[in-house]
């Protein structure tokens, strides 16, 4: 197996094995890279309702929660902090909210 397949399988070993799930976005053009699956399979959405931009993942995050999301973005997009960090609540398809 070759050294970087090698690594992406341990990496969705770790994933799956931790029950979290990892993802890239471009935050200057909103685009989501990759990921997110995990996030809305356990929220009730299918494969065709996973989010494409940030602009997609805003819209379903708690209103209360969103000036703060916007600021670590801000801040990390400013060099003020090393990496952007951040916890919000985000609305399952079933109308409920999960951290």
């Amino acid at each position: 197996m070759e050294e970087e397949a090698l690594y992406r399988r341990r990496l969705d070993l770790a994933l799956e094995c931790s029950g979290l799930d990892l993802w890239e976005n471009d935050l200057l053009t909103g685009e989501v890279i990759f990921g997110l699956d995990r996030v809305f399979s356990d929220l009730g959405y299918d494969k065709s309702e996973s989010a494409g931009y940030v602009d997609d993942i805003f819209s379903l995050m708690h209103p209360d929660d969103k000036p703060a999301v916007e600021q670590a973005i801000a801040d990390h997009l400013a060099a003020k902090t090393e990496r952007y960090y951040s916890e919000f609540r985000i609305r399952a398809k079933s109308g409920a909210w999960a951290w």
